[in-house]
């Protein structure tokens, strides 16, 4: 089944098969004409909502949707790429459901056009990395589930429009650590999922777990983030570790530094300048503290 909108017998008399660059452009008119033309014929047509799941789809061709539509769905198919442009023609899109696909590898632009985007749902495919530029430009984005894929990092920049994101799931993916400077942008953030992820609860995770602390002080809801590793912490909820756990960490920086023949950062600022006390306010004048090398070993 397809979602190519059916060309008009008056566009087929005009011999554009003829030019390769023409056979482009009507390409893309079709798209934009398919959105007066109705609905595509693999989809059910409600209102504003385009209803595309289930249709045992294993390719997007260019989509060609009613003016006006808001809402697209195709989940539930057996799409595993799409192409950098598949959204061009759909601008007014707020919800785009692409859950329970075999989706391996997102463009980095394919979302670009969307700037009116509210809701992605990404759930339960096969995506084991994302393009950092991936989300760049949905400013309106309230709501991204990436849960039930095989995610193991979450990349510096990838969040960095989203201060606007309320609702977020990583859950159930393979990651490990997180890096705190990647979800300092999320200002507005109030549900965060983590849960089913194998955690390992060393330094590489520790300034992660304040930053959540922060989170859970100005009112926000984190799930359960069980400890896989080190063995001692497995099965324990990292937000129930006590801070001082992870005072080893400034100790390990000391001697890794020392080993070189240099000073950390962490011995100069002092052990407080990594390590705030979990039961005292997380922030300065609203805002989180700033990041340092003392947990995750990278640098500033």
């Amino acid at each position: 089944m397809q979602l190519l909108a059916t060309p008009s017998k008056r566009g087929q008399g005009r011999g554009f098969q003829s030019s390769p660059a023409l056979l482009g452009l009507l390409y893309v008119v079709s798209g934009l004409l398919g959105r007066a033309a109705g609905c595509p014929s693999a989809c059910v047509c409600n209102g504003t909502e385009v209803d595309c799941s289930g249709r045992g789809l294993f390719s997007l061709p260019p989509l060609s949707l009613p003016a006006g539509t808001s809402t697209l769905l195709l989940p539930n198919n057996r799409l595993s790429a799409l192409p950098a442009m598949a959204f061009a023609n759909a601008t007014s899109l707020e919800r785009l459901d692409l859950s329970n696909n075999f989706l391996d590898n997102l463009p980095g632009a394919l979302f670009h056009d969307l700037g009116n985007l509210s809701q992605l749902v990404l759930r339960n495919n096969s995506l084991t990395a994302l393009d950092r530029d991936l989300f760049q430009g949905l400013l309106q984005l309230r709501w991204l589930d990436l849960s039930l894929n095989g995610l193991s990092a979450v990349p510096l920049g990838l969040l960095d429009d989203l201060s606007g994101l309320t609702w977020l799931s990583l859950a159930a993916n393979r990651l490990h650590a997180l890096e705190r400077a990647a979800f300092e942008p999320l200002a507005n953030l109030q549900h965060l999922q983590l849960g089913g992820n194998p955690w390992e609860c060393d330094c590489n995770l520790r300034d992660f777990k304040h930053w959540m602390e922060w989170l859970l002080y100005r009112g926000g809801r984190v799930d359960a983030v069980e400890c896989t590793l080190p063995k001692d912490l497995r099965g324990r909820d990292i937000r129930g570790v006590p801070v001082e756990m992870f005072n080893y960490c400034l100790q390990l920086e000391d001697e890794n530094v020392a080993a070189k023949g240099g000073q950390t950062p962490c011995s100069r600022a002092g052990a407080g300048a990594g390590a705030q006390p979990s039961g005292s306010p997380p922030v300065v004048g609203g805002r989180a503290p700033p990041r340092t090398a003392c947990g995750s070993g990278t640098g500033p």
